[in-house]
């Protein structure tokens, strides 16, 4: 059985506390829950049906309430994934898909080397809370649709300190998606509904 200790999910709350400094918002664990479903585990995906069940049968409260759950991704559409989170504009349509889903081993202290310091949960509540990843776009678009990030034409590999994709813009490209929306961060950015109270469901097979 995989379950997270009740000392790794503080962590994980921890971790997005720190990296939100500044921001106006805080993160409060309000529950847990640890349910055993191989199924949803295992192939939990964006749009699949799996992940329609498992979001039907355990999300809790409404558009300001930060479900977040663990999973596995190692088959399906979703093998292989980090994770991923629904945006502000999707809530009206389809509110039983809002949240952001993360892979289980990426908690602090989790197994997944060079991805389990919390993080991934900090970068896709960013896409949760509206922001786009720098490269949106590429060169031409609007990026993180945050003023002072330098246009950037696609995804890094690791961090690279000197890569610069579009040299006819300004600003070489970031070291790494900005995950925290910073304090510059225009207001318009966040949505009036941005947090309350984090859910964490951890799912196991």
């Amino acid at each position: 059985m995989i379950h997270h200790r009740d000392s790794q999910i503080q962590a994980q709350i921890d971790v997005l506390n720190r990296d939100y400094t500044g921001t106006g918002l805080s993160f409060a664990l309000q529950n847990v829950t640890r349910t055993s479903n191989s199924g949803w585990f295992n192939n939990a995906a964006p749009d699949s049906t799996q992940q329609t069940a498992m979001k039907n049968a355990l999300r809790t409260g409404n558009s300001s309430t930060l479900n977040l759950y663990s999973v596995g991704f190692t088959s399906g559409d979703g093998e292989g994934l980090l994770g991923y989170a629904t945006f502000p504009s999707d809530y009206e349509d389809n509110p039983e898909d809002d949240g952001v889903v993360i892979l289980y081993s990426s908690l602090p202290g989790g197994s997944m080397t060079n991805f389990n310091m919390g993080r991934t949960a900090t970068h896709e509540i960013g896409h949760w809370l509206g922001l786009y990843h720098t490269f949106q776009g590429g060169c031409n678009g609007r990026g993180d649709y945050v003023a002072d990030t330098p246009a950037e034409a696609s995804p890094a590999d690791g961090c690279p300190t000197s890569r610069d994709t579009c040299r006819n813009s300004p600003g070489l490209d970031r070291k790494s998606l900005p995950v925290p929306p910073s304090p510059k961060l225009e207001p318009r950015r966040l949505p009036p509904f941005v947090l309350s109270r984090p859910q964490l469901h951890g799912l196991h097979p």
